[in-house]
């Protein structure tokens, strides 16, 4: 005759107790067994674990980064093993994870391929040739700032790639400001070119009047 270890029957529930007794039949208690096991599984936390559902927009968000070689951050509710995907969904992130595979092996680097992004057409973009210390140096700085503004626009929230952006002196250095983190910003480098050398309340009462419309300028 089987025999029930008390600490499994008191994790699955006093109610069980009356099963217990020698009074149960074989049948039952080889039935009780395993319910007595799955209830010990779940409530020792090993058993199945119920998966976060995504959205298609947190998907496309997240394929997004992987193109643009940004961060992923905490785009998913929980872990993606932890997460609960659509077949749809799970081809999107296969996609742009070969896209991304793609541009590496190309040589694109790690801001991808923007020459494909541009319309058909449009003129190359000035190449500006700093010297090597100052392009290493700044590219340094805009990559980190960038990273910890979560890859996107300071004033426009759009995702945003090395490529496009640019490092705005929220105090211009005309006016006195300082060259130093907590007076930049990184932000479209069309945006740094239409604001020049404006002043900070200037500049801040066009932010506010365009609060949460605001569209960073395209070429």
């Amino acid at each position: 005759m089987a025999s029930f270890p008390a600490e499994v029957c008191a994790a699955a529930g006093n109610f069980l107790f009356p099963f217990c007794d020698a009074s149960a039949s074989h049948v039952q208690r080889e039935k009780l067994i395993l319910l007595l096991s799955t209830h010990a599984v779940f409530l020792s936390g090993n058993g199945p674990r119920m998966k976060s559902k995504v959205s298609d927009a947190q998907v496309e968000e997240y394929a997004a980064r992987l193109r643009a070689w940004l961060p992923s951050g905490q785009v998913f509710p929980a872990r993606m093993s932890d997460c609960e995907f659509t077949e749809h969904q799970r081809q999107v992130i296969r996609e742009a994870r070969a896209q991304r595979k793609a541009a590496q092996k190309n040589g694109n680097g790690a801001t991808g391929n923007t020459e494909t992004n541009k319309p058909a057409g449009a003129p190359p973009a000035p190449e500006v040739l700093p010297t090597k210390v100052e392009q290493t140096k700044t590219f340094s700085k805009l990559r980190k700032m960038l990273y910890l503004q979560s890859g996107r626009c300071f004033f426009c929230g759009e995702l945003l790639n090395e490529e496009e952006a640019s490092i705005e002196h929220l105090n211009p250095r005309s006016r006195g400001g300082t060259n130093t983190e907590d007076n930049q910003v990184v932000c479209h480098r069309t945006l740094n070119e239409v604001f020049g050398s404006m002043d900070l309340k200037t500049k801040f009462e066009f932010v506010l009047k365009n609060a949460g419309q605001l569209k960073c300028p395209k070429k």
